[in-house]
């Protein structure tokens, strides 16, 4: 027997063995590393509804919500205030959510929405802001 073929059967008999042991790569279940979470799509439950809960609800919730503007839900958040949108998918840029959060307004109204130790920290307004770009969508 050649060299080539002996390496080929010896790595055959592995892998057979491997998949006797271990089972076939479809049983394997893949857990996702918490440090991981940043790069993965964002997500409405998972990395928004948190900040809106923590941050925004207390104020924003309801009929009688500041500014008409309804974060307790994501319809709400998708409606917008009386003045206009809030949110336009696929548009961080433009969004005002993301402008408010970010600080990136001039309004005097605006400013003492957030008071110290509400703000969202700056790695939740990354994915709020990356939500929003990639489409806000409701998963």
């Amino acid at each position: 027997m050649s060299k080539s073929k002996a390496t080929a059967l010896v790595a055959g008999v592995a892998l057979f063995l491997g998949l006797v042991i271990w089972g076939s790569p479809e049983r394997i279940e893949v857990i996702p590393r918490p440090d991981v979470r940043e790069k993965a799509m964002p997500s409405y439950a998972l990395d928004v509804e948190p900040i809106l809960q923590g941050s925004c609800v207390q104020c924003h919730q309801g009929p009688a919500a500041a500014a008409a503007f309804d974060v307790s839900n994501y319809e709400g958040l998708l409606r917008g205030t009386a003045f206009g949108p809030m949110v336009i998918p696929g548009n961080s840029a433009a969004s005002n959510l993301v402008a408010h959060l970010k600080k990136d307004v001039s309004s005097k109204l605006w400013q003492k929405c957030l008071s110290p130790g509400q703000e969202p920290s700056p790695n939740q307004i990354k994915n709020l802001e990356r939500w929003v770009r990639e489409g806000a969508r409701n998963n």
